[in-house]
Parts: C-alpha cells; sequence; structure tokens
C-alpha cells in the first residue's frame, strides 16, 4: 500500500516493482465483496454514490465496458463523460453529462477532484494528449478522494463491489476463524 494521498503532485502509475509489494486479501463467498474486501483493505475506499467520470478510448468502447456504464448508472451513479465517450453512451441510452478533456480547457475532471467532486475515475487513454491528460489527472487525485480505474481489464469486475456494497454489509474475520470453520 502506497500513501499517494499525502503527496500532491505526483504521478500514481506504480512501475513492476512497485506493483509486486503491499499485498492484501479479501475472503468471501461472493467474488463483489471479496474484490471490495481487499481494496478497503488497501485503503481504497470505493464509493457507493456520487460522480464518476469516463473517458474511453475508441478500442475500449465493448461490451463489457458498456455494461459497466450502464451498472453504475443504475446503481445511482452520475456518468461525465468526455465527448466521444458521451457520444457512445448517449447511442447506447446511458445518461451522461459531457465534461472537457483536461486538454481541451475548463471546466474538466481535474476541476471535479480538486473540488472533491467525482468519486471515481475510468480512464483508458491512447496517443499524446490523452496520456498528458492521464498524467495530469492521477497527478492530481491526491487532491480529492477519489478511485482511478485506468486499465480496462480492472474495469469488468469493478461494478460487482460496487453493488455488492449497496446490497450487503459484511463482518471482518481473521484467517485464524477462517480456518477454524473450514476444518469444522
Amino acid at each position: 500500500m502506497f500513501p499517494f494521498a499525502r503527496f500532491e503532485g505526483i504521478d500514481t502509475q506504480l512501475s513492476p516493482e512497485m506493483k509486486s509489494t503491499g499485498e492484501v486479501m479479501g475472503i468471501s463467498d461472493n467474488f463483489g465483496l471479496a474484490f471490495a474486501k481487499a481494496q478497503i483493505g488497501a485503503g481504497q475506499l470505493l464509493p457507493t454514490l456520487g460522480k464518476i467520470f469516463m473517458s474511453i478510448t475508441d478500442r475500449n468502447k465493448v461490451d463489457a465496458m458498456l455494461q459497466v456504464a450502464k451498472d453504475l448508472s443504475e446503481l445511482g451513479f452520475t456518468i461525465y463523460a468526455t465527448r466521444g465517450t458521451s457520444k457512445w453512451l448517449d447511442e447506447n441510452g446511458v445518461a451522461n453529462k459531457l465534461l472537457n478533456k483536461v486538454s481541451e480547457g475548463q471546466p474538466n475532471v481535474v476541476d471535479m477532484i480538486i473540488n472533491k467532486d467525482v468519486s471515481l475515475i475510468i480512464n483508458t487513454p491512447s496517443g499524446k494528449t490523452p496520456r498528458r491528460d492521464e498524467v495530469k489527472i492521477r497527478s492530481t487525485r491526491g487532491c480529492g478522494a477519489c478511485r482511478l480505474l485506468p486499465q480496462f481489464p480492472a474495469q469488468r469486475p469493478s461494478c460487482r463491489p460496487f453493488r455488492q456494497l449497496k446490497l450487503r454489509t459484511f463482518d471482518v474475520k481473521t484467517i485464524q476463524e477462517y480456518a477454524k470453520e473450514l476444518n469444522s
């Protein structure tokens, strides 16, 4: 676990060496809840309400990503999207509000981060300008309490923990308690 929130203005993308340390585990009979527990254990609080920013590159505008957007909207999140993503969401019946890319001027997601007005960022950039925008987003992230999901594979299971956190409470047990249950 790395305390990025304590260091304003740094790029939070992890290098391979940094990715291999600080593991946590979440256990449940439900994948979504297990994932949510692991995220909470790593200090990543998952939102159950609020505003989501989405900027999806064309190659990631696939059915699985559309389902993520629909699920998040259904769970009561308000989706803000960049021009191309907003058009794609509109064409597929997902309510959203248009927001500028960072490079297009204000208002943009960096303003939302600074104002602590965004709960989740789903950003899959492609190309030089979008990647520069991504660095600005990541380095501004310390200013707010938002969760950043920068890679497409991370998006697919991401709605399950949000749904589970809304649907049920969970308990916390020690490894020894789980082992005792397994052995009885």
